[in-house]
């Protein structure tokens, strides 16, 4: 709180880093001059965030409780301030050169554009130092010749460097073919789906010891289930880029569900899948979905690997074509190892007499031998 030179009392009042201001004129508050007299002064800094601002009390300002006032800090005004400008690099400043290295794409021009931020008035360049270009080709083997080549380009243009380090790839994001940064080399999908299997092994080790445990005193059956994605978007590509973000090492030259089936098996777990309903014309055909593709690679993984299946329905389904595809699909000659099936899900819509003149028919159809 401080006194204006007009006679009024101006109070800035903090909370939630946000501030609100308010004017209190003596006529308005008669007895305002006999509640200052409790007033303390507390001293402004010099350096630092809390800058001194002139008041009644000289260098000072006036304050309900000196205690309040420290937990509390007094930005400066950025007016008549200079507010200095970084220009981010391009984002395919960058470009695998023929041997595989990395390079500085159009070292020239950029040597040029450099020049000319400086003589706009620019202060520096903010650049991004890519986590796939320092660490590319194997763990702990660090390469800073790319940057420092750069940094010496920023150097000679007389601007000073923000950096930002950056663990993603800026594949998707760059506006040429031939620029951008992938993830290291030496991650790519495998590390990133090793330490997935690796995390959901250990999970399952410790929940399986405890059923164990929770078994031998009680004469109860309990089956250990694991959930994965049905994620069949892009699934008719060679690379299978869906799964492969979602940490599922699955290409077309690489079963990525046989290493999960593998260690459900190890641990008496079984696998609890979806896309039980859907087939690929359910799709666009743009979109290059395969749920069936994907629910034979599933079912031919769980064969091998002897583990029960859990089936689900991705999407409401109350229509008697998906509730019967459901059931084709339990009961498929692959898939003999379906133990139950989880339908999604119960709602207000399900028991409408259309669909449950269709859902009662479905349930006592997968309720008996077919």
């Amino acid at each position: 709180m401080a006194m204006a030179d007009n006679g009024r009392v101006v109070c800035k009042c903090t909370a939630r880093r946000s501030f609100c201001f308010r004017e209190l004129t003596f006529d308005e508050k008669p007895n305002l001059r006999n509640h200052l007299r409790n007033v303390s002064t507390v001293p402004l800094f010099r350096n630092g965030l809390i800058t001194r601002c002139p008041s009644v009390a000289g260098n000072s300002i006036l304050s309900m409780d000196a205690r309040e006032n420290s937990r509390s800090t007094i930005l400066p005004s950025s007016r008549h301030q200079r507010v200095p400008i970084y220009v981010m690099m391009p984002v395919d400043a960058f470009c695998i050169d023929g041997s595989g290295r990395p390079k500085i794409r159009k070292i020239k021009a950029l040597t040029v554009a450099l020049r000319a931020l400086k003589l706009a008035g620019v202060h520096g360049i903010a650049v991004e130092v890519w986590w796939g270009i320092v660490e590319r080709s194997s763990p702990l083997a660090y390469d800073w010749s790319l940057y420092e080549e750069l940094f010496k380009l920023v150097s000679k243009s007389e601007l000073k460097l923000h950096v930002a380090l950056s663990f993603h790839s800026n594949m998707n994001s760059s506006s040429s073919k031939k620029g951008g940064v992938s993830l290291p080399l030496w991650i790519i999908e495998e590390w990133y789906s090793g330490r997935l299997l690796h995390h959901a092994d250990d999970i399952l080790a410790k929940a399986a010891k405890i059923l164990r445990k929770y078994q031998e005193n009680k004469k109860t059956s309990i089956l250990l289930v694991a959930k994965i994605g049905g994620i069949f978007w892009w699934y008719q590509t060679a690379a299978h880029p869906a799964e492969l973000t979602a940490g599922y090492y699955n290409t077309a030259l690489r079963d990525g569900y046989e290493p999960v089936a593998s260690i459900l098996s190890r641990h008496g777990a079984a696998l609890h899948f979806s896309c039980l309903e859907m087939m690929d014309t359910d799709n666009p055909a743009s979109y290059l979905c395969s749920p069936e593709g994907l629910r034979q690679q599933i079912w031919t993984a769980s064969k091998k690997r002897i583990i029960h299946l859990i089936g689900r329905n991705t999407n409401e389904r109350f229509d008697r074509v998906g509730l019967w595809q459901i059931h084709a699909n339990c009961h498929h000659s692959q898939a003999e190892a379906v133990r139950s099936f989880t339908y999604f899900r119960m709602n207000d819509k399900i028991f409408r007499a259309e669909n449950w003149n269709n859902f009662v028919p479905f349930v006592r159809k997968m309720s008996t031998n077919w």
